[in-house]
């Protein structure tokens, strides 16, 4: 035939045997497997199984071909003839090594030289070459990526300006509570400063209306007259006030009235009236240290001197003076 070699013409080729995958067809197929396998080819294929012959068409290289191990005879082990029942049998010692046979030297006494050991080759260890498959990045993945981290720097800046605001705000409410603090101070301390001056107005003045005199300070009525013997009138100084006080002419003057030390505090009182035309029972005279002079006493009696100065205050409703 064309295009085969002579003795190739008669070799065919067994066909081999397809499961359809039923399990209906499986023990016939299994049949007609076993109607094709030749006695030679069973007994090559349990050798290759128990690792006797090489599998065929296996991947990697091949095993080692060495001395084949000779299977261990079948069979109860031996009985020692000597030693007590029951001991263990003596373990099999190795044969000694045979006595290596000294080579002759040679004729003219020069021992032979040892060949050189074959040098072993060096086994270079190859570098193993990873190939890494490249990172291909979308557009629109990167474009996203960049728009995310754009995002979170604002989110970034829009926080620390919120903080900084808030800071801000806290820094201002603390200041204005510090004002309001300080206000509040100084309105109570303007409050107790005025209330400080009004009741100091009101001592000074209730002053003026409580003082009595004490009998051990005032000179007596008899004593002073007999120390002013040669003084027998003499002039006082009243000191009006500037206020509206009806008919009355009052706009702060002074006003000179000539007494004696034995004119009473109501002949004073008249005079006023017919210079100023304010009634006596309107008038209030003080004394220069603001004791009440009372109508029936004499000028002898309060200590009066010639040229001291009286206060006139004026009445209100019910009997107070202001």
């Amino acid at each position: 035939m064309i295009g085969k070699k002579i003795g190739e013409e008669g070799v065919k080729q067994k066909e081999g045997v397809q499961w359809e995958g039923h399990s209906s067809s499986m023990e016939s197929t299994k049949a007609k497997a076993k109607k094709n396998v030749t006695l030679d080819e069973h007994i090559e294929h349990v050798q290759r199984k128990k690792g006797l012959l090489p599998i065929k068409d296996a991947l990697g290289p091949d095993l080692p071909k060495g001395p084949s191990i000779a299977p261990l005879p079948k069979g109860p082990p031996p009985k020692p003839s000597g030693g007590p029942p029951g001991a263990p049998p003596p373990l099999p010692q190795a044969p000694p090594p045979p006595a290596s046979s000294a080579a002759p030297p040679p004729p003219g006494g020069i021992p032979p030289q040892s060949a050189p050991a074959a040098a072993t080759p060096s086994v270079v260890p190859q570098p193993v070459l990873v190939r890494t498959a490249p990172v291909i990045v979308q557009p629109g993945l990167l474009q996203q990526a960049q728009m995310a981290q754009v995002q979170h720097s604002r989110m970034v800046q829009q926080a620390a300006a919120q903080q900084q605001q808030a800071q801000l705000q806290q820094q201002m409410m603390h200041q204005q509570l510090l004002t309001q603090q300080l206000a509040r101070q100084q309105a109570a301390q303007m409050q107790q400063l005025a209330a400080g001056q009004y009741m100091q107005h009101q001592q000074d003045d209730h002053l003026a209306k409580r003082v009595r005199l004490d009998d051990n300070v005032l000179i007596p009525e008899v004593e002073w007259l007999r120390r002013h013997q040669g003084t027998t009138e003499f002039t006082v100084n009243v000191l009006l006030p500037n206020q509206d006080a009806g008919d009355a002419k009052l706009n702060g003057q002074i006003v000179p009235v000539a007494v004696t030390f034995q004119d009473t505090i109501a002949r004073i009182k008249s005079k006023i009236t017919e210079t100023v035309g304010l009634s006596a029972g309107k008038q209030k005279i003080t004394s220069p240290t603001g004791v009440v002079l009372k109508e029936g006493n004499s000028l002898a009696y309060f200590n009066l001197a010639p040229g001291c100065n009286l206060t006139l205050r004026v009445k209100e409703r019910g009997g107070k003076g202001k």
